[in-house]
């Protein structure tokens, strides 16, 4: 079970591969381009596209110089991704993937806290996503809430989720 701890914008959490001993996993901000962009690219490209035979394309890669990109690192690798737009009033989580070998592990989880973290220092206080169906109880469970009937994008049943934070 994954235990995080923030320290300015990074997150660190222990998680273990399949068999592996444990590892530290820091979860932090990676810049667009860089080694680790390209990796985060890679995973999702094998845990998001290559199942459906598509692939992520030079102009949507362009279109993510403006988002937040989050990466879960093991080591020198690129363990977990997610990338985050700024919207007008709200953030909307996207491209969420974790390793095969590394699911399980709470590591979805603790990103998705940490994307919620720093989405609330900026100010923001709704994120929306696109969940497949498949992925719906994941979310549900981190307290989003169902805003949309079913509908179809990259080949799969997906429906748009919404979490609202409300000031304490």
């Amino acid at each position: 079970d994954a235990v995080m701890h923030l320290h300015s914008s990074q997150f660190c959490m222990r998680a273990k591969r399949m068999s592996d001993q444990r590892l530290e996993i820091t979860i932090s901000p990676i810049e667009h381009e860089s080694p680790a962009y390209w990796q985060a690219v890679a995973l999702r490209q094998l845990v998001l596209r290559k199942p459906l035979g598509l692939s992520l394309t030079q102009h949507e890669l362009h279109a993510e110089d403006d988002q937040l990109h989050l990466a879960a690192i093991a080591g020198e690798t690129v363990v977990a991704t997610l990338c985050i737009i700024w919207m007008d009033d709200h953030a909307r989580i996207r491209q969420m993937a974790v390793d095969t070998e590394w699911q399980g592990n709470g590591i979805g989880t603790a990103m998705l806290h940490a994307a919620e973290i720093l989405i609330r220092d900026r100010g923001f206080n709704t994120i929306e996503l696109h969940a497949r169906t498949a992925a719906q109880r994941f979310y549900e469970k981190q307290g989003y809430h169902v805003a949309s009937n079913e509908f179809t994008e990259v080949t799969l049943p997906h429906r748009t989720m919404k979490k609202v934070f409300t000031e304490e």
